[in-house]
């Protein structure tokens, strides 16, 4: 079992909650000896999950009011952590323990910090897909995700226009799916095929 998956029991609505999801939950055929309104039935049976039943599911696919403690990768120490599901949704740093989360962290390790140095204090910054320069619209990028264990630091940056960046991560899958530096190498050379086809197609109509 990796850091994104964890085992729960199932019990109860949980059950259809991780079927609907194509999780197999086990069950056992339970002899009755009575129905539910008393009445005694003679070779009555139920299908029902057995008490304590548990089994292993992606902690995305975890109900957003679980309870459920997950076990995490810190992503700064790099040192497992514990925490519960909840609290992990709600924290602005999820995969940072609690310790590495509360020092304040001068330039490696702050989001802000490279904002500031990489965009707002740089007289060059721009897109590195499509040129753009106003700096209302530009973002930083992370290469690797922070939950494939992407750092906040210079060399895992890129600066991206809104669009572009948006594109990117629609083009991935949605903004909740992590990324890597080799699938925006992929998508940085599809752009940059495209601009160049748009460009000759403008040549060959200036032409005509």
């Amino acid at each position: 079992m990796n850091h994104d998956e964890t085992e729960i029991v199932v019990q109860g609505r949980m059950a259809k909650w991780f079927r609907e999801r194509g999780y197999d939950v086990p069950t056992q055929t339970t002899q009755l000896l009575a129905t539910k309104n008393g009445k005694k039935v003679k070779n009555g049976q139920d299908v029902r999950i057995r008490n304590g039943t548990r089994i292993v599911v992606k902690i995305k696919d975890l109900p957003p009011a679980s309870n459920t403690n997950i076990t995490r990768l810190c992503t700064s120490c790099k040192k497992e952590f514990t925490t519960r599901y909840g609290a992990y949704l709600k924290k602005k740093e999820s995969d940072r323990c609690d310790e590495c989360s509360k020092k304040k962290i001068k330039g490696d390790g702050s989001h802000g910090y490279w904002v500031k140095k990489l965009i707002a204090d740089n007289k060059t910054a721009a897109c590195d897909i499509s040129g753009e320069e106003d700096k209302r619209f530009l973002i930083l990028h992370h290469l690797d995700s922070r939950s494939n264990g992407g750092r906040n630091n210079e060399e895992n940056y890129v600066v991206l226009s809104a669009n572009y960046h948006l594109a990117f991560h629609v083009w991935n899958g949605g903004t909740g799916i992590p990324c890597t530096m080799e699938q925006y190498v992929k998508f940085k050379d599809n752009e940059k095929r495209k601009i160049q086809a748009d460009m000759l197609a403008d040549d060959w109509m200036i032409v005509e």
